[in-house]
């Protein structure tokens, strides 16, 4: 995926869950586009990835420097990044932190949605 035609930068494996690679994605500009979302979401389906993305927030036409923050793959993962992003007021790489002290323990089931 070329970041130019995407519209998102993916850094793989850059945490982990349970024992699992987390992948984070970031867009180039506001949003990740729906396209490129889904695509993803496949991917981490497929691959047993648990996905964490980032939004770029905005206040009267220009960025604030604030992100919100999303998680894809099991209930207990996306319950995760909600304590997280609220504890660390949507701090990605601090989310991120949290998810890589977490037991590797396997999760009991494949990642849905």
């Amino acid at each position: 995926m070329k970041p130019d035609i995407a519209k998102l930068i993916v850094l793989h494996g850059f945490g982990n869950w349970r024992g699992l690679k987390v992948d984070l994605a970031v867009p180039v500009g506001r949003i990740i586009p729906q396209r490129s979302l889904t695509w993803l979401r496949n991917y981490a389906s497929l691959n047993n990835r648990p996905l964490i993305w980032t939004e770029n927030l905005r206040a009267n036409g220009k960025f604030t420097g604030q992100q919100s923050v999303h998680g894809f793959g099991p209930p207990e993962f996306q319950q995760e990044v909600r304590e997280s992003f609220v504890k660390h007021e949507g701090d990605a790489m601090r989310i991120l932190g949290t998810m890589s002290a977490a037991p590797a323990i396997p999760p009991s089931r494949p990642l849905a949605a």
